[in-house]
């Protein structure tokens, strides 16, 4: 979900791989699923799955026949479904929400994701207090994030309102906040402004890491 997003990612794992001393760069096979515009935006904003599940598992068996040695997933929302893709294969999926919450030692941690993400709980642990957006934040937040997948630029109101919302989270105590949904990336430098307030967890980031280290084992 979110081409631009993926691509983002390709090219975080190339650069990467590169900078660790590889004379090469990595054989990375991407299938972009077919998805239907209006599921995607019932998934991200309403909590309906719709058919990702299927489209999911065709796809990894796909890339497993295409001759992929491991699998990611470049979208955390529909890690909901990472166990039915893992048992399609033969091969391992790495999970971004297990690598980033490897990542956390904070005792409370703030999280912006899509309302799927959040209503499934995805990020939840009982090793850290989670703090979220209100639910008509959640809204906003979901309705951009949809906006983004899609293609579109983030608006200057959209930048006031995630600034606005990391300013409620850091008021409510948070020490880190986790980047839930690739396409945050997508909205520019507003989290420099944040970086002496709060540690941001970029899933992004953190799956690139993942999958350059599995890549070099």
């Amino acid at each position: 979900m979110g081409p631009e997003a993926t691509s983002q990612l390709v090219s975080k794992i190339i650069n990467k791989f590169v900078a660790s001393g590889q004379k090469t760069r990595p054989d990375i096979l991407v299938a972009s699923l077919p998805i239907n515009l209006v599921v995607e935006t019932k998934l991200i904003t309403d909590n309906d799955p719709g058919n990702f599940p299927t489209l999911m598992v065709k796809a990894a068996r796909r890339l497993e026949l295409a001759g992929a040695e491991v699998i990611i997933i470049a979208c955390n929302s529909v890690h909901v479904f990472i166990d039915d893709v893992r048992r399609s294969v033969n091969v391992p999926t790495i999970s971004v929400i297990e690598e980033t919450k490897k990542q956390i030692k904070s005792e409370k941690v703030g999280l912006l994701a899509t309302t799927f993400t959040v209503k499934n709980k995805l990020f939840v642990s009982n090793k850290f207090e989670l703090s979220v957006p209100n639910k008509n934040n959640q809204i906003k937040i979901s309705q951009m994030l949809d906006r983004l997948a899609k293609g579109e630029a983030a608006t200057e109101s959209d930048k006031i309102m995630l600034e606005k919302l990391l300013n409620n989270l850091v008021a409510d105590g948070i020490e880190a906040c986790i980047l839930g949904c690739s396409e945050l990336r997508l909205v520019g430098d507003l989290w420099q402004k944040f970086n002496r307030k709060v540690m941001f967890l970029d899933t992004m980031d953190i799956l690139a890491n993942a999958t350059v280290r599995n890549l070099l084992n």
